[in-house]
């Protein structure tokens, strides 16, 4: 099979693509392939059913999905971004610290900013990585958390002096 790329067509004349033969392959493997889709060569316009694909071998590389939606190869509830992820604890931390104590809120938030701009110099170099909205999440929390300590430091600085 010398094909390339393809068009799928279903029995109600609905048609996607074209896709790369090697994407489709995969999709078959996969089971995502209606049941009544046939493939068309883009160049020869020639048909095929899916099940003749079977004898040719998957490919290794990742690819999207028959839907065209990008898989990723596992889930990504924690990015690999560590500085982003330090920073999004740090920014809760310091939220924390701002309640129980003014200082440690103002050194945790600014840490977390710290941190939030180094996961999205990490994210720029990484997307795979992931991280950017957990970065963005301890920039902005970290800092508000922080000047919030530092408004609550200055009135009980305030408050202590005026007794």
């Amino acid at each position: 099979m010398a094909w390339k790329n393809v068009y799928l067509k279903r029995n109600d004349g609905s048609q996607s693509g074209p896709h790369p033969l090697e994407y489709v392959i995969i999709w078959n493997h996969r089971g995502e392939l209606a049941a009544d889709v046939m493939l068309v060569d883009v160049e020869t316009g020639e048909t095929r059913w899916p099940n003749e694909l079977t004898q040719i071998p998957m490919p290794q590389q990742p690819v999207s999905s028959a839907s065209g939606h990008k898989k990723r190869s596992g889930p990504r509830l924690i990015p690999k971004n560590g500085p982003a992820v330090l920073g999004y604890y740090l920014a809760f931390g310091s939220a924390i610290g701002m309640i129980v104590f003014c200082i440690p809120g103002v050194v945790a938030g600014i840490a977390a900013v710290v941190c939030g701009i180094k996961g999205l110099s990490h994210f720029r170099e990484n997307p795979d990585d992931g991280g950017r909205i957990h970065s963005w999440v301890a920039i902005i929390l970290g800092g508000l958390f922080a000047l919030g300590s530092l408004v609550g430091a200055a009135l009980f600085a305030l408050s202590i002096a005026n007794q």
